[in-house]
C-alpha cells in the first residue's frame, strides 16, 4: 500500500529557514473530511492530519496532495451520497379510521353525551 503523504506549506509569516527544502514538510494524511471548489474551479480538500487534532484540519489544494487513492475513494463516496434520496424530515401521519359515528361524542369533562341544540322556529311571525 502506498504511503499517504501530502505537502503542507508553512505560512508566509513563519521565519524563513536556511534552505528551501526545509520549507516544505511532509505530513501524513489520516483522512479527507470535505471538499470545496474555489472561484477558479480548483478543488480544495479539508484534510485531517495523522497525529494531529481535528482543530488542526486544514484546506489544501489538490496540487499539494500526493494521496491519490484517498482522493478517489473520497470522491466516490461523495458521489454515492449525492445519488441517495434525501431523507424525509417528518413522516406523514398515519390515517386513523374511527368506528364510532361522529355525532355521538362524549364530553371529556363530564363524560356525558354532547348536547345538540336545535333552533326552534318562532310561531309569532305575523
Amino acid at each position: 500500500m502506498a504511503k499517504k503523504r501530502a505537502v503542507k506549506r508553512k505560512s508566509e509569516s513563519n521565519v524563513k529557514s536556511e534552505s528551501d527544502d526545509e520549507d516544505a514538510t511532509d505530513y501524513e494524511v489520516l483522512k479527507i473530511v470535505d471538499v470545496r471548489y474555489t472561484k477558479s474551479d480548483k478543488r480544495e480538500f479539508l484534510i485531517r492530519w495523522k497525529n494531529y487534532s481535528p482543530k488542526q484540519d486544514s484546506w489544501e489544494p489538490e496540487e499539494n496532495l500526493s494521496c491519490d487513492e484517498l482522493i478517489s475513494k473520497f470522491l466516490e463516496e461523495q458521489e454515492k451520497r449525492s445519488k441517495e434520496p434525501a431523507k424525509q424530515l417528518r413522516k406523514k401521519p398515519a390515517v386513523v379510521k374511527r368506528f364510532a359515528s361522529p355525532g355521538h361524542r362524549r364530553s371529556k369533562r363530564t363524560g356525558s353525551n354532547r348536547k345538540n341544540y336545535i333552533e326552534a322556529e318562532d310561531g309569532d311571525e305575523d
